[in-house]
């Protein structure tokens, strides 16, 4: 499931609305309004009208939810589908919550302490119940992958169903979000890589946490969104990929070969290799070093072998029979999951 973020008093009412029918266009199911910032919420005209306007376009509304600002009365006059419930509950006022309210509700996994999460399901499991991890609001804050996947597994273990914010900033459009990701090291790293990365790890919900997006990124996360675990799509940058480069790699379908190591991922192209790349000649291949996720071909002097296509995993010399093609550290994040027999695109930039 995919959802987008609608931010009431931070966009303008005339923006939200038409994130909301950007999302009907791309057939995105969930509305997800973040409260913190609105004291009154509940009375919040503008708030009311999007929620309003939302359910009658037929989407799920998710409303974040502090503790100070709960009143189930009101609740129930918003009738939204999922609560989302920050770090400020208690066991008890959570478990009271999940007896009372009728909709979904989902727990705070990240910001809670596990075993409160672990005995919450314990005690009351239900399909309505699930978890989500926090976007933070302060940089450098975000989780390590070594803990998020420690949590991730034990929570899987209990059938526990997860939702991730994506959320990713730039030099440019700092002002975009309200938040950071809940990995730290992919506050830089394009929304559809990171999805793609949690979709591997078994995650299948998530938010997006961006104030703005347009056309182009929600389709493409639409698209990534429906890819099996073990698929990945990589888009080319118009700026980073020569002509040659984009001929070698666009509207081809690459596997991933069982004689990868802890060097080389060697991609096989569905069709037959030798003779689609039989006349590659050489170029920038002399006295060069691949770094750590660079993306190689070997030319024609390397015989049978020309053609091959292969992204490093650490440095390699490269001699006179393979030519350099591109710095490919945006990748370096699926690369490291890439293992036969996943399936690899590359799509042009829009």
């Amino acid at each position: 499931m995919l959802g987008v973020s609608i931010y009431v008093k931070k966009v303008s009412l005339q923006e939200n609305i038409a994130a909301i029918k950007l999302a009907k266009k791309n057939k995105i199911p969930m509305l997800f309004f973040p409260t913190r910032h609105l004291p009154d919420f509940i009375n919040n005209p503008e708030l009311l009208q999007l929620i309003s306007y939302g359910q009658e376009q037929n989407f799920e509304i998710g409303l974040e939810i502090s503790k100070h600002a709960f009143d189930y009365q009101q609740l129930q006059k918003l009738n939204p589908t999922s609560i989302w419930l920050d770090n400020s509950f208690s066991v008890y006022e959570i478990v009271n919550i999940i007896d009372t309210f009728p909709g979904k509700i989902q727990i705070l996994a990240s910001d809670n302490d596990l075993n409160d999460v672990i005995e919450i399901f314990k005690l009351r499991s239900s399909k309505r119940i699930r978890a989500w991890y926090n976007c933070y609001p302060k940089p450098y804050t975000g989780m390590e992958q070594p803990e998020f996947l420690t949590r991730t597994l034990i929570l899987q273990k209990y059938g526990i169903n997860l939702t991730i914010f994506l959320s990713a900033i730039s030099e440019t459009t700092q002002a975009e979000t309200e938040c950071f990701p809940t990995i730290e090291d992919f506050r830089y790293l394009p929304l559809y890589l990171q999805l793609q990365w949690f979709k591997y790890f078994g995650i299948n919900n998530f938010i997006v946490a961006n104030k703005k997006i347009n056309h182009q990124e929600i389709a493409l996360l639409t698209k990534v969104g429906a890819l099996a675990p073990t698929e990945f799509l990589f888009k080319i940058s118009s700026l980073g990929f020569s002509d040659q480069t984009k001929t070698l790699l666009l509207n081809k379908t690459f596997f991933v070969d069982w004689t990868s190591n802890q060097y080389l991922v060697r991609l096989v192209e569905s069709s037959n290799f030798s003779k689609n790349n039989d006349k590659i000649m050489t170029w920038n291949n002399r006295n060069l070093i691949g770094n750590h996720a660079a993306l190689l071909v070997d030319n024609y002097l390397y015989g049978r072998y020309r053609g091959e296509i292969y992204f490093t995993k650490r440095k390699i010399n490269i001699a006179e029979k393979t030519n350099y093609l591109a710095n490919c550290t945006n990748f370096q994040v699926l690369i490291d999951l890439l293992k036969p027999p996943s399936k690899i695109m590359f799509i042009a930039e829009n």
